[in-house]
């Protein structure tokens, strides 16, 4: 999914038509892998909307379309393979406005614990967790106030779409069960629930990177 960012970043500025298959094969691979790559294409997508080449804007939407071709291909091969009951018993044990607003808590808050792994820290650890978060909160608001780029909002707006659409498509699982660090016992379940953030992680550190990039 990243090396298909960094081809969809080369298309946008090369036009190169090899960059935009390229682009395309490694979604669809990467969508075929895992389905929180979906939090990719969302983030070429953004880049595509916001690129810096002074093209109009129907021809950065038809652009877009062009990640419809991957995302078809996804969803043939999930409707073929998977199965539907399974998939459709998630929806099936609650009202949906109630399934979401649980779902995107659940991960809100486990993202919030395994951003800094606070609940596995302690003694010094936990003074160097505080020490290290609060020295990028205020990186941030100092860059915040420096002259931002197209490129740097750009990139910006990528890293947060990644961010969100992991959340957002995490949400019909985490409705139904919590993932805060601190109620785990045991390694392999840390490492497994950490699944569920690791995509949503790489969009913070590409948002990060824009933010601090005048640093």
């Amino acid at each position: 999914g990243l090396l298909g960012l960094h081809a969809a970043l080369q298309f946008s500025l090369n036009q190169n038509r090899r960059s935009l298959w390229a682009t395309l094969i490694l979604l669809g691979l990467s969508l075929l892998s895992k389905e929180i790559a979906l939090a990719c294409i969302t983030g070429v997508g953004m880049l595509w909307l916001c690129a810096t080449d002074g093209s109009s804007v129907s021809r950065r939407v038809v652009r877009c379309l062009y990640l419809l071709l991957p995302v078809a291909i996804y969803f043939l091969a999930r409707a073929l393979i998977l199965n539907h009951s399974t998939i459709l018993s998630l929806m099936s044990r609650g009202d949906p406005a109630h399934l979401f607003i649980d779902g995107i808590q659940h991960w809100l808050a486990g993202w919030m614990d395994y951003f800094p792994f606070w609940a596995h820290l302690d003694g010094w650890k936990k003074i160097l967790s505080i020490g290290a978060t609060a020295t990028l909160i205020l990186l941030g608001l100092i860059s915040t106030r420096l002259a931002w780029t197209a490129s740097r909002r750009q990139t910006f707006f990528v890293g947060i779409a990644i961010w969100l659409t992991s959340g957002l498509l995490q949400w019909p699982l985490l409705a139904h069960f919590s993932v805060r660090l601190g109620e785990i016992g045991n390694t392999v379940d840390t490492v497994v629930n950490t699944r569920l953030f690791y995509t949503s992680l790489a969009g913070l550190l590409i948002a990060l990177a824009a933010l601090l990039v005048p640093l």
